[in-house]
């Protein structure tokens, strides 16, 4: 937490903020400098942006962004400024928070790598059609065996409802049923043989099984499916 004046200038800090500035000991030392004198230029460019927003009249201004500590160690902040007015209602100042997101984003990152790997596998499995749904049912995830056994395009099938795709019309009541009960906490779809239905119309019999898991949206469900 820290407060500034009109001219960017220090006025009050939080001890937490010491351990980034150079060379403060305490948070009376940051007392009277700016960003410059006690962050690297690229870093204080940065953290300055948001200070003109405020200055030029935003409510809040709010960014993700990069801090280095006095020991080298690295980071991210959740770093938000507001205005501080008198009276009279005539800015004079701002207050800072700025709250450290680093294993949030190191877990986010670490969440889209693995997402990458599994796409990039599921991609480069020729024989095994793999589809992915959210929790209305709708495509979310297309791979290149899926349109050869389907014979929809990725782009046909993203955000299309599985029941409109692939499933006959004496199926679909209990395919939602199904589906929209394991979303709800009931049980499993079992693996089974099923005859389902290809874009031009025909039938291909497929071995399909049935993976849940939560996304970033909330529940997904995959199917895996072996033309049989």
């Amino acid at each position: 937490i820290y407060f500034k004046d009109r001219n960017h200038i220090f006025t009050g800090a939080s001890e937490t903020l010491v351990a980034l500035c150079h060379p403060a000991e305490h948070w009376t030392d940051l007392l009277g400098q700016t960003d410059y004198d006690v962050f690297p230029e690229e870093l204080a460019d940065i953290y300055y942006r948001l200070e003109k927003q405020v200055f030029a009249g935003a409510a809040v201004a709010h960014e993700t962004q990069r801090y280095r500590t006095k020991t080298g160690r690295s980071g991210w902040v959740d770093n938000r400024k507001y205005p501080i007015r008198n009276d009279k209602g005539e800015l004079i100042g701002l207050f800072g928070i700025a709250r450290d997101i680093t294993e949030e984003m190191r877990r986010e990152q670490a969440l889209q790598a693995s997402e990458q790997r599994f796409r990039t596998l599921f991609e480069s499995i020729p024989g095994i059609a793999v589809q992915g749904y959210d929790a209305h049912r709708r495509v979310i995830f297309w791979n290149h065996a899926s349109e050869k056994v389907y014979g929809y395009s990725q782009a046909e099938a993203l955000g299309q409802q599985l029941e409109d795709l692939i499933i006959p019309d004496p199926m679909r009541q209990g395919v939602k049923e199904a589906v929209d009960g394991w979303l709800a906490g009931g049980p499993g779809i079992p693996a089974s043989e099923l005859a389902l239905r290809r874009k031009n119309g025909t039938t291909v019999p497929v071995f399909s099984s049935h993976a849940m898991q939560q996304g970033p949206n909330g529940p997904e469900m995959y199917c895996i499916d072996i033309d049989m």
